[in-house]
């Protein structure tokens, strides 16, 4: 991967289905948001930062968090706090909760971002863009912060206003999220 990529886990949801804070739930050992972390920094995103979340509980997990500067408008919010912050023009940001990911599936991303210099990649998964992994350029910023600013919170309308490359063929197991009990207790055992 290319050394002008940062990276990003946004650990700043509330995690009520979960019922507990699925940034330090605890996946193969690791909590999850260490666990995503590990992947963006084994493909070579430097520095990786937690984007919202308890500074103390992210601590605990080896990660320096960036406040979210839209409080409560959800992952919008902290895909614009991670582009304010990071020090490298692409930015790969993605949710905590996703203990299938792999360095392959984000350096296919920064990949075919960089082959188009789309504003921002993500992977198509039947027929839908899969936000909670995408490669974002600095220049999305703007659009990320004028729909904030408006009170729109979805990813996928920011994304109609941007240039987006979409990965097609990117295996679906490598983005399943974890949101409830039921679903960690489905990936602990096995497809």
């Amino acid at each position: 991967m290319a050394a002008s990529v940062s990276g990003a886990v946004l650990t700043g949801g509330a995690s009520r289905r979960m019922g507990t804070d699925k940034a330090v739930l605890a996946v193969g050992g690791r909590g999850l948001a260490r666990r995503v972390a590990d992947v963006l920094e084994a493909a070579g995103a430097s520095p990786v930062v937690a984007v919202g979340g308890d500074a103390a509980v992210m601590a605990t997990l080896g990660l320096a968090v960036v406040d979210e500067p839209f409080p409560g408008a959800g992952p919008l919010s902290g895909v614009a706090g991670a582009l304010r912050s990071a020090p490298a023009p692409v930015v790969v940001v993605a949710a905590c909760d996703l203990p299938a990911l792999t360095v392959e599936a984000v350096q296919r991303l920064v990949q075919a971002r960089t082959e188009v210099d789309a504003d921002v990649a993500v992977a198509l998964v039947d027929g839908v863009r899969q936000v909670q992994l995408a490669c974002w350029t600095r220049r999305s910023l703007e659009a990320v912060e004028q729909a904030l600013a408006v009170g729109r919170r979805s990813i996928q309308a920011v994304l109609d206003d941007l240039d987006v490359c979409v990965v097609a063929d990117m295996p679906a197991g490598q983005l399943i999220d974890l949101d409830t009990p039921a679903d960690v207790d489905r990936y602990a055992s096995g497809p």
